[in-house]
C-alpha cells in the first residue's frame, strides 16, 4: 500500500477527545496560542484553525486489515484530478458501500467484509479524499459526498450503504442530495453537527466564539447549507428509507443521545445499542456484524 498520506500531522481528534485530560504538550501549547491570538487577531487565527479542521490525519493500517485489502480488487478512480483508492470484494447481485469516518480509511471497515461477502453481497470501500491512500491533503463534507456519488456511478447503483462516524453523516447528506439506496446503516454517527462535531473541536483547541463563527460560515459556504440544515437529525425528517442506527453506550466521542435523537426523527429506523465497545472497537464486534447482516436481509 502507498504511504504518501500516512504521515499527516493534523490532530487525531478521536484519540484526543477520548482523553481530553491527557493532551500532549504540543496541543496544550496550541490551545494557549488560540486563546490569545483568537481574541487579538481573529482573522489569521480562524484561517489557521480552519486549515487544521479540514486536514484529516490518516490512521495506520493493521496487518490483518492489509490482508483483507489484498484479497480484494483495488483500483483508482479520478475525482477532480484526485486519485481515489477503491477496493471491492465478492460478486453478489446487491452492492454494499462501506465508508469510514474522519481520519479513518477503508482498511478500518474491513472487519465487516467477511460477513457481507458470506451473505452474497458485493462489498465496496474507498478512501475518502485526503484520507488513506487517496489524494489530497485537506477535504470537507461536500467533497466526500461527491466521492460517494462517483463510486455509485462507477460501480453501479449502491443498494445498501454503511457509514462509521463522519462517514455515516456524509452518507445521509449524499442520500438527501440524490443518492438512491434501499437501506442505510450508521455506526457511531453524529446527528447534530454543531453539538457533536463543532463544539468538541472548539473545546479541544480552546477557540473563541468569533473564530468558530467564521469557520461555521466557511462550512456553510462550502456546503450551500447551514450546519443545522445538513445535520442528520434535520435531514431525517424527509427520509423514508429503512435505517439501522448502531451506537455504543460507552462511546466517548459520539453519545447515545445522538443515536436516540436520530431514531426519534427518522420515519423508518431501528436503534441497536451496544455496551463497552466505544467509538472504534464497535466496528470489529461480531455481534454488530450479525445485527447488520440481519437488518440487510430482513
Amino acid at each position: 500500500m502507498a504511504t504518501s498520506n500516512q504521515t499527516k500531522m493534523a490532530p487525531d481528534y478521536i484519540t484526543l477527545l477520548q482523553n481530553p485530560n491527557k493532551l500532549p504538550l504540543q496541543y496544550r501549547v496550541i490551545r494557549s496560542m488560540f486563546k490569545i491570538f483568537g481574541t487579538v487577531a481573529p482573522w489569521p487565527t480562524w484561517k489557521f484553525a480552519a486549515k487544521i479542521f479540514f486536514t484529516p490525519r490518516t490512521r495506520k493500517v493493521r496487518e490483518n486489515e492489509k490482508e483483507i485489502l489484498d484479497a480484494g480488487e483495488t483500483k483508482i478512480i479520478q475525482l477532480d484530478e484526485l486519485d481515489l483508492f477503491v477496493t471491492s470484494w465478492g460478486y453478489g447481485d446487491k452492492r454494499v458501500l462501506l465508508l469510514h469516518g474522519w481520519g479513518g480509511n477503508r482498511a478500518q471497515m474491513t472487519p465487516l467484509v467477511k460477513e457481507l461477502v458470506d451473505n452474497n453481497y458485493q462489498v465496496i470501500a474507498f478512501d475518502a479524499p485526503a484520507h488513506g491512500e487517496s489524494g489530497g491533503s485537506r477535504t470537507n463534507m461536500a467533497k466526500i459526498v461527491e466521492a460517494i456519488h462517483l463510486v455509485n456511478d462507477t460501480y453501479g447503483r449502491l443498494d445498501y450503504v454503511i457509514g462509521h462516524s463522519f462517514g455515516g453523516a456524509a452518507l445521509t447528506v449524499a442520500i438527501d442530495r440524490g443518492l438512491e439506496v434501499d437501506k442505510l446503516i450508521t455506526i457511531s454517527t453524529p446527528s447534530i453537527m454543531q453539538r457533536s462535531v463543532m463544539k468538541p473541536f472548539q473545546s479541544l483547541l480552546n477557540l473563541p466564539d468569533k473564530v468558530m463563527r467564521r469557520i461555521n460560515e466557511k462550512i456553510s459556504q462550502i456546503m450551500g447549507q447551514t450546519l443545522e440544515e445538513f445535520s442528520a437529525v434535520n435531514l431525517a425528517k424527509s427520509q423514508t428509507i429503512p435505517l439501522l442506527i448502531v451506537q455504543d453506550r460507552q462511546d466517548s466521542v459520539i453519545t447515545k443521545e445522538d443515536a436516540i435523537e436520530l431514531n426519534n426523527n427518522w420515519k423508518d429506523s431501528e436503534l441497536y445499542l451496544t455496551d463497552g465497545f466505544g467509538h472504534r472497537q464497535i466496528l470489529r464486534e461480531n455481534s454488530v456484524h450479525l445485527r447488520i447482516g440481519h437488518f440487510l436481509a430482513s
